[in-house]
């Protein structure tokens, strides 16, 4: 009987492989040209919709020649505001905290420039395509500038409700950092925060159960006694030195209107054209695999990043600065979500996102603009409505996230690395 039974099989056996190849030939083919398919879809898109730059509006063909991939980074995926790009070829950590120390033992400016230095312009506005806008501002050395307060208060602060917290720093768009926390919980996780003069995001980690923060600060901070056991701080310097140390160590990081200014001189740091680049993969290399980024960063379409004094963060350079941690793979549907304006869930796929041909041209030159002439110059925060859940930008052009046709407004964004 056993015999028989399989000699019924194995005579059955060549149809069941050929029903079985052919099936995975056809799935093959469709699945070909599907992808052939996507990526004709790719480069229309890439040839077909324009984005707003100094230079007039322009392709994502030739931002990814010219802007993109002059930076070692290139376009894998045309989605607008911002499209997502990948680094063509990611530095190791030993070289990423041996550029920046290199950088940093280079003659620095006593002051803070007041405008682009001649020999790094080209590199500050990205071969030319960024807007930038001068705000000067000194928090290095000026009697007036910016200073640490209240980490002396953190038993009183720790209290306190999430909008009076958020009232310490940045008002509404601060609410943001409270809603990303709330769904990414911090509970029992070590982190990061990179730039706090007002002890208002480390609060918010404590608050939402993060077991320890460290501060990476060029001022010294004053921290309550009590809370040394919960909050510490560290010299950018004294990071860089002791990077091994911290590798791979943390569980999330937060950088909250911080990342934009590196690279300016504005709080002592070393002038560099891609100082804020240069920060992100430094973050990249101190957070473990699948560690969480939680990003803030003022956006108008009409700004750059990369500035001294303060040139705020563009559209075209937030892809660059977020490649590092949104390489080559494929993500789950959500992995990156925006919080605005004080709303608890606002975003979402790039494949939802509006996008919209525009054929105008830009009037504005040069690109560049004075705003102020001296001194500690304020945000121009726009005033959003509740829940608001589009950008609209001056040419009607529409997206997922926060007004912005107004002014500035800031966004979280939040990452999971690689695991």
């Amino acid at each position: 009987m056993m015999i028989l039974r399989n000699r019924k099989i194995s005579n059955t056996s060549p149809f069941v492989v050929f029903a079985l190849s052919t099936f995975f030939i056809f799935s093959c083919i469709v699945v070909l040209l599907s992808f052939l398919s996507h990526l004709e879809n790719q480069r229309s898109t890439d040839k077909r919709v324009r984005v707003k730059s100094a230079k007039g509006y322009v392709t994502l063909v030739e931002l990814n020649e010219q802007v993109y991939k002059k930076y070692g980074y290139e376009i894998v995926r045309s989605v607008l505001p911002i499209p997502k790009v990948r680094m063509i070829e990611e530095p190791s950590c030993e070289n990423v905290f041996r550029g920046w120390s290199r950088v940093a033992k280079q003659p620095q400016p006593n002051e803070p420039p007041k405008r682009i230095p001649e020999h790094v312009r080209r590199d500050f506005l990205l071969n030319g395509y960024t807007f930038v806008q001068y705000v000067y501002s000194n928090d290095k050395n000026s009697p007036n500038g910016q200073r640490p307060t209240r980490w002396d208060e953190l038993s009183e602060i720790i209290n306190y409700g999430p909008r009076k917290v958020a009232d310490m720093g940045y008002g509404n768009d601060g609410m943001s950092v409270h809603h990303a926390m709330n769904e990414y919980r911090l509970d029992g996780m070590r982190g990061l925060v990179v730039g706090s003069m007002i002890p208002w995001v480390e609060i918010f980690a404590l608050q939402h159960g993060a077991k320890h923060v460290l501060t990476v600060e060029y001022n010294q901070l004053n921290i309550q006694h009590e809370f040394n056991d919960r909050i510490a701080s560290i010299h950018p310097n004294e990071l860089v030195n002791e990077w091994r140390k911290y590798a791979d160590s943390f569980d999330f990081a937060v950088s909250f209107s911080s990342i934009e200014h590196s690279g300016i001189g504005r709080y002592g740091d070393p002038v560099d054209p891609i100082g804020d680049f240069r920060e992100m993969l430094k973050i990249k290399c101190l957070l473990k695999p699948g560690g969480l980024l939680f990003f803030g960063v003022p956006l108008d379409q009409k700004m750059l990043s990369l500035r001294s004094l303060i040139i705020l963060f563009g559209l075209l350079a937030v892809a660059l600065a977020c490649a590092p941690h949104m390489p080559q793979r494929q993500v789950q549907h959500g992995y990156c979500k925006f919080y605005v304006d004080g709303t608890s869930d606002t975003t979402t796929s790039s494949s939802s996102r509006k996008k919209r041909d525009s054929s105008s041209s830009d009037s504005s030159g040069s690109g560049e603009s004075d705003s102020g002439s001296g001194g500690t110059t304020k945000y121009n925060r726009s005033k959003k409505k509740k829940n608001t859940k589009c950008y609209e930008y001056e040419d009607g052009t529409k997206d997922e996230g926060a007004t912005l046709k107004e002014g500035v407004t800031y966004t979280v964004t939040v990452t999971k690395t690689s695991s």
